[in-house]
């Protein structure tokens, strides 16, 4: 494929454990990021851990996320929109946080 001077599309860059029996929910994960306009803006990296917790880096804040498995990646990716959402709001300093854990389905866990 040839480059372009034109253009240049924003992907998250993936690193980490890929295997080809976690390729396939990599790749809907991506397409999920792909989809939601804020999300494709908001989430710069993916990194895949040897135990298979993933983590995502985040363009805007200075904080990590941890994602956990991809279960339940929908409902994960929407309590994590819902949470920024509500800070913006609120006029919380994300800067005081150091990871968002979505680990939960039910809750979003920070820690300064």
């Amino acid at each position: 494929m040839p480059l372009s001077s034109n253009y240049t599309e924003r992907v998250p860059l993936v690193t980490g454990v890929i295997t080809k029996a976690n390729e396939g929910e990599l790749m809907k994960m991506l397409k999920v990021l792909n989809n939601d306009e804020f999300l494709k803006k908001d989430i710069t990296g993916v990194t895949i851990k040897g135990d298979e917790t993933i983590m995502l880096f985040s363009r805007t804040n200075k904080y990590d996320i941890l994602f956990g498995t991809f279960d339940e990646m929908e409902r994960k990716l929407a309590n994590y929109k819902a949470f920024v959402q509500y800070g913006f709001k609120e006029k919380v300093d994300f800067d005081n946080y150091k990871t968002i854990n979505l680990k939960f389905t039910q809750q979003v866990v920070c820690t300064k």
